[in-house]
């Protein structure tokens, strides 16, 4: 955990720990990654801040999640595809976004539901998300995905986001959800995609029609 989301609320390591119910010591030792961000604190953070989740740390898994938490997280944040599953601590929108776009071969359902998160979260951090993006070669992800968010609901800071990550558009095909993709396969994808999808050099069959659908619970 590094100082960032402390800093962002504008808070020293005396207020922060205090807020956590920590010592001043302990936040040193979290900041400099000698102690570990215990399940305890981080259910702390998830009621301090369940009303706004775009502020909790950002703070990316050393591997790849499963798709079975990833589904979960997606139900906790409010996500309608997946109403019925809510087994799982609050996360900052930003970095679940980050865990399913840095998966190699990731659930089909799970991508359904992404643009609705980039959509729904308004206040998502920017600057923190196109970095982390460039820095995994996953620009060209989150650039489809924010620009199908936006054909199905337009919105102010999905054009943004797009007009940022149009410039670092990456010339090598890649996919979306399914990295070890057959040749016979992605002759097919490549045949089937949208147009959004073409732009963004992706293989997907992701679209608008399937986003509106997946945005709509069928447990409601």
């Amino acid at each position: 955990m590094s100082s960032t989301h402390r800093e962002q609320l504008g808070l020293t390591q005396n207020a922060y720990a205090q807020l956590l119910g920590v010592t001043q010591a302990y936040v040193s030792m979290l900041e400099r990654h000698r102690r570990p961000l215990s399940p305890k604190l981080t259910a702390k953070l998830s009621t301090l801040f369940a009303a706004d989740p775009t502020k909790l740390p950002l703070n990316l898994l050393p591997q790849q999640c499963d798709d079975e938490n990833l589904a979960h997280t997606l139900g906790r944040l409010g996500y309608p595809g997946f109403s019925h599953l809510q087994n799982a601590p609050l996360c900052n929108p930003a970095q679940l976004l980050l865990e399913c776009l840095r998966k190699s071969n990731l659930d089909v359902r799970v991508a359904e539901g992404l643009p609705w998160l980039l959509s729904h979260f308004e206040q998502l951090d920017t600057l923190w998300l196109v970095s982390q993006a460039k820095q995994g070669n996953l620009q060209n992800r989150l650039g489809f995905l924010t620009a199908l968010a936006n054909e199905v609901t337009p919105r102010p800071h999905l054009q943004q986001l797009v007009g940022e990550l149009e410039p670092a558009r990456l010339a090598a095909e890649q996919t979306l959800s399914n990295q070890p993709m057959p040749k016979a396969l992605r002759d097919s994808m490549r045949e089937e995609r949208t147009p959004l999808a073409a732009h963004w050099n992706l293989l997907t069959k992701l679209d608008p029609a399937m986003v509106s659908r997946s945005m709509k619970s069928r447990f409601q």
